[in-house]
């Protein structure tokens, strides 16, 4: 996990079923245990947080972890398909 990568552990991992949609519930839980752990930030991932932006920042106030992707091999293939399909 990149968290635990750069030494940072979390207190409390919640995991949720991929495309999952927070509900009141869950951000309200995520909060409950953020405050009786004495937790400073809540992290969570891009995808996730734009799901509903709005119901997650005035209920967690978040830090948001950005996620981008590198092509290392087969970017010309791949360009190449993608300009055929899109053509």
């Amino acid at each position: 996990m990149l968290l635990m990568q750069h030494h940072i552990k979390p207190v409390r991992n919640f995991e949720f079923t991929d495309h999952h949609r927070y509900s009141p519930n869950d951000l309200s839980e995520i909060q409950r245990v953020s405050e009786t752990s004495a937790i400073e930030d809540v992290i969570t991932t891009e995808k996730d947080y734009y799901r509903d932006p709005k119901l997650i920042s005035e209920t967690l106030n978040p830090l948001v972890l950005a996620t981008r992707f590198r092509i290392t091999s087969g970017e010309e293939a791949l360009l190449e398909r993608l300009f055929r399909l899109f053509k």
